[in-house]
This record gives C-alpha cells, structure tokens and sequence, in this order.
C-alpha cells in the first residue's frame, strides 16, 4: 500500500535566544504532534527538548497512543572550527509508533516492527582547513521494545573536494545493525 499522508512543521524566534518549534503528521490510520523549546546558551552551545504525541490504529484495528521525549545539545568553538553536533537522547513509551513504524506493520502484518524504546547519540565534525577538507565522528547506541537487542554504531568519516568533484571515505563498525540481525529480531518478536 502506499498511504497519504501530510506533514507540516515551523518554528518561531523569541527574544532572549529563546526558539518555539513544533509539528504535525498526518495520515488515515495516524496522527503525531510535537512541539518544543530550544535555547541558544551563548557561549556554552544550545539545547533543545521537544515531545511528541502520536496516536496509531493498528492492522487489527486496536488503537495505541504513545509519548517520544527528545533532549539535544549543540556546541560550535569557532577557533579550532570544531562542531560538537549533536549530543542527543530519546526514550519512547511502548504505546507509540512512529509514521514509518506504523507503515511497516501494515506493509507486515505478521511481523512485529521494531518499536524505538531508548537512543544516544552524539556526532562531531572538525575542519581542517579549505584545502584539507573535514572529517567527523559519530557514535550511536539503542534498544527496542519487546527485545533484548542493542543496536550500537561508531563512524568516522573524511571529506574533501578535488576540483568540482567532492568526495568522502568512511568506516562504520556496528554491532546489531546488519540486515540479517535485524530480521532475526523480528522473527525473535514473532515467536515471543
């Protein structure tokens, strides 16, 4: 199947460094509201928390609803051209589903999706210059409801450009994260 659906999102500036931000997901079988705050720190970076609201009916027509909290923090130091990213962390309630995670049920629905319950993450990226490019790293760790699985990844990554060509050579270390594992955890759900 291939469900509508329509999204719309916005933010707003207050004074004192202060942001209002917030949106909407809508199809016929969901709909999701969130809305946030972030707070620009001045020297120390900016954070940001935000909660999202989301009701699902389900393939048997059962109906869940469910709570995602997410908390973010960003930092620039502009001398070394460093960017501490993102240094975030979610936790989701057992009655929500995200619009993809919903999809999925109903693209499957012998197959349990993998539902998010908790996940950390943090990235930084550091220039090295307009002729060295830049490179980053990134690390990431969650686990889902109804499981015992932890999915964790750690990248690194080098961009540059020679010419008008741009390019980028990574490597990502996972644990959890292949396709084969992640169908070994639904059927795990399946069966359990």
């Amino acid at each position: 199947e291939r469900p509508s659906f329509g999204q719309i999102a916005g933010a707003y500036g207050l004074p004192y460094g202060i942001t209002l931000y917030g949106g909407v997901q809508r199809a016929n079988e969901y709909t999701a509201v969130a809305t946030g705050v972030g707070k620009n720190l001045g020297q120390y970076g900016a954070v940001s928390v935000d909660a999202t609201h989301a009701n699902s009916k389900l393939t048997d027509d059962e109906k869940s609803s469910g709570q995602s909290w997410r908390a973010r923090y960003s930092k620039n130091f502009i001398e070394t051209g460093t960017n501490f990213a993102i240094a975030g962390y979610r936790y989701s309630t057992s009655g929500f589903y995200s619009m993809q995670e919903l999809f999925e049920q109903y693209d499957n629905p012998e197959r349990s999706p993998m539902r998010l319950r908790n996940r950390a993450e943090v990235t930084m990226n550091q220039s090295l210059g307009n002729t060295y490019g830049s490179f980053s790293l990134s690390a990431m760790r969650e686990n889902y409801w109804k499981t015992g699985n932890t999915v964790e990844s750690k990248s690194i990554s080098y961009n540059n450009a020679w010419k008008s060509i741009n390019y980028s050579i990574s490597y990502t270390q996972s644990k959890n994260g292949g396709a084969t594992t992640y169908g070994q955890i639904k059927s795990y759900q399946n069966n359990n």
